[in-house]
């Protein structure tokens, strides 16, 4: 009995030393095929790797592929937008953390299976400067049948020329209606979250460049691709 207990221990300490060995062997190939990886205390300033420059702007983009980025499993974005310059709707596969480094501007996001709520309406008016207003549609009612059926047809009286002049007037003034999600204004210091697969677009409203840094998580489990980041290099800046 004594023989088997002895046995046994031998064989779990022989176990513990083995799986230590093979965690130190692992980690020495790790950091003899990157050795510059993770080493905090030997960081180093990179610049941008890829430079996409468009009519209103340029797109910075850091390579993530350099042992700093790689082991912290980030990488680095930076937006320069000028005066009345927008940035495209685009997606990431990876969640974003933006920061307003200068400049001000308009940001929206589309994000799926959120309902457009909000609006914004716009009247058209004829250019020739007069408005179909009330005033005018009390002088149709004082015998002045004519332009009461130019618009609406044939009238018999002029009560009914009226009622048609107003429907008319109503139905100019309905115009056209652009229905979206929430629009947010932005600002030097600001910092922005947004989730993985959310289009998001930037716009320029400002007389000084919009610069706007981001860091995507790569190593993040919301990321269902691999560890490269999928940036809409086609969505570029343009002067609006």
């Amino acid at each position: 009995m004594a023989r088997v207990s002895a046995l046994l221990s031998f064989s779990l300490t022989l176990l513990v030393f083995l799986h230590g060995y093979t965690a130190q062997q692992s980690q020495q190939t790790q950091q003899a095929q990157f050795p510059n990886e993770c080493q905090l205390d030997q960081l180093n300033a990179l610049e941008p790797s890829h430079v996409l420059k468009s009519e209103a702007g340029r797109i910075e983009v850091w390579d993530h592929h350099a042992p700093q980025l790689r082991c912290s499993g980030v990488s680095f974005v930076r937006y320069i937008l000028e005066e009345k310059g927008l940035y495209l709707p685009s997606y990431l596969n990876t969640a974003k953390l933006s920061f307003v480094a200068s400049g001000r501007g308009l940001m929206g996001r589309v994000i799926p299976g959120c309902a457009e709520t909000f609006q914004d309406s716009s009247v058209f008016q004829p250019r020739g400067g007069s408005q179909y207003g009330e005033g005018q549609e009390g002088q149709q009612g004082q015998g002045r049948q004519g332009r009461g059926q130019q618009g609406q047809g044939q009238q018999g009286q002029g009560q009914h020329g009226q009622g048609q002049q107003g429907q008319g007037q109503r139905q100019q003034g309905q115009g056209f209606r652009d229905m979206h999600q929430k629009v947010e204004h932005i600002r030097s210091g600001d910092t922005i979250a947004t989730q993985p697969g959310v289009a998001q677009w930037f716009y320029n409203e400002g007389q000084q460049p919009l610069i706007i840094v981001a860091v995507m998580d790569l190593a993040s489990h919301q990321n269902q691709l691999d560890r490269n980041p999928r940036l809409e290099t086609t969505s570029k800046a343009r002067n609006g």
